[in-house]
């Protein structure tokens, strides 16, 4: 069953994740905890929530202080491929485990256009295992319909 924690920008979706992960310890994944200065955003960490590590995985073009050798960019923003590549690798890791559930934060535009998550939340799709993910209230129709999700849960 995929699991969708959805609601407008700022609305506290990671938060809501976070809190669902720490109020039941069990699963593993990913969560995007947002960076600020003030109200400007510096950069995206990347949780692992079995880990508490994290690792700068966005950086805003504005406050770029950091250099991905493999990078694509979106709007304002620069996404590390090398980050996706250990998430994609260690989610496989939990597929292969059939350890649930399995978290991964903000799906967005980049995956509904075949980018950056897209393979491996497609796996997740596909493996039946309980998955919560986040999507912006805007892009929940087109993630549905780009991951061909058929039994899902809306959480606001």
């Amino acid at each position: 069953m995929i699991h969708i924690v959805t609601g407008k920008i700022n609305s506290n979706k990671t938060t809501k994740l976070l809190e669902m992960y720490q109020k039941n310890p069990v699963g593993d994944g990913f969560l995007s905890i947002k960076v600020m200065d003030n109200n400007k955003v510096l950069h995206y960490d990347l949780l692992e929530l079995s880990t508490n590590i994290s690792t700068t995985f966005i950086v805003h073009t504005k406050h770029d202080s950091t250099h991905f050798e493999r990078s694509i960019p979106l709007g304002p923003y620069i996404f590390d491929l090398d980050q996706r590549d250990i998430v994609n690798n260690k989610i496989q890791t939990l597929l292969e485990e059939r350890v649930e559930p399995i978290y991964l934060d903000e799906i967005g535009i980049l995956e509904v256009r075949g980018l950056y998550f897209y393979d491996i939340v497609k796996e997740l799709v596909e493996s039946g295992l309980e998955v919560y993910i986040t999507v912006r209230d805007s892009l929940v129709e087109d993630v549905l319909k780009t991951f061909d999700i058929k039994e899902y849960e809306i959480i606001t």
